[in-house]
C-alpha cells in the first residue's frame, strides 16, 4: 500500500470530549443518579467541564472546519446541566431533599394528632 493513498480523518478531539461529558453531565443531574449532593457536585463538575471542552473544541473548529456540530451539542447539554445544577442546589439550600424521604415515620406522625 502506498502511504500517500492513505486519508487521514481528522477529528476535533476536544469537541468530541465536550460532547460526551456534557451528555454524562445530563445524565448525571437529570437522572436516577441524583439522590444526594454528592451526585449533584459530580454534575457540576461535569458540566463546568463539559463547558470548557466544548468551548475550546468550537474554537478549533472555526480555525479547522472541524467538529463544529459536535461542539455545539456539547455547549447546549452543558449549558442545560448548568441550569439544571443551579435549579438542585437551590432545591437543597431550601432544605427539601432531593428524593422522597423513605424513613419517614408515620406512626410517630399519627401519634401526633392525639395529643
Amino acid at each position: 500500500m502506498d502511504e500517500n493513498n492513505i486519508q487521514h480523518q481528522q477529528e476535533n478531539g476536544f469537541a468530541i470530549a465536550g460532547m460526551v461529558v456534557g451528555i454524562i453531565a445530563i445524565c448525571v443531574c437529570g437522572g436516577y443518579f441524583v439522590n444526594d449532593i454528592t451526585s449533584v457536585i459530580v454534575a457540576a463538575v461535569a458540566s463546568i467541564v463539559g463547558l470548557v471542552l466544548s468551548y475550546i473544541g468550537l474554537k478549533n473548529s472555526t480555525q479547522t472546519g472541524i467538529g463544529k456540530n459536535q461542539a455545539k451539542t456539547g455547549l447546549i447539554l452543558s449549558i442545560i446541566a448548568v441550569l439544571v445544577v443551579i435549579s438542585l442546589i437551590i432545591v437543597v439550600a431550601t432544605g427539601h431533599p432531593l428524593r422522597g424521604d423513605y424513613n419517614y415515620n408515620y406512626e410517630a406522625q399519627s401519634l401526633l394528632y392525639l395529643f
